[in-house]
């Protein structure tokens, strides 16, 4: 079951093989911090895939002492949560200003 995660500009979808990860706080809360760092990351082109992102880093939160990227945190909270975890690509969208809509 994919959990698609939308923020302003950015669409990241995370799979999982259970919909038991969607009402799951941990995984909800993790999906959007890929997201706000994939907005933020000065290296990233789009579309990236899943290299691309288990490399970016994630700042440390309420969930983790320190800072560290993607694929570790998908690696811990797999851990934690018992469920296979595959964060698979994040693709940009931009609106001009006249709200046409492109994909970068």
């Amino acid at each position: 079951y994919p959990l698609c995660a939308l923020a302003v500009s950015d669409e990241r979808p995370v799979n999982s093989e259970t919909d038991f990860c969607e009402n799951n706080a941990k995984f909800q809360n993790l999906v959007r911090e890929i997201g706000d760092a994939v907005l933020a990351a000065p290296n990233i082109e789009f579309p990236c895939g899943e290299a691309s992102l288990a490399s970016v880093e994630l700042s440390s939160s309420e969930s983790r002492a320190e800072a560290t990227n993607v694929g570790t945190a998908i690696t811990d909270l797999v851990a934690s949560i018992r469920e296979n975890l595959c964060p698979s690509r994040a693709t940009k969208i931009l609106v001009d200003e006249g709200g046409v809509v492109r994909s970068r």
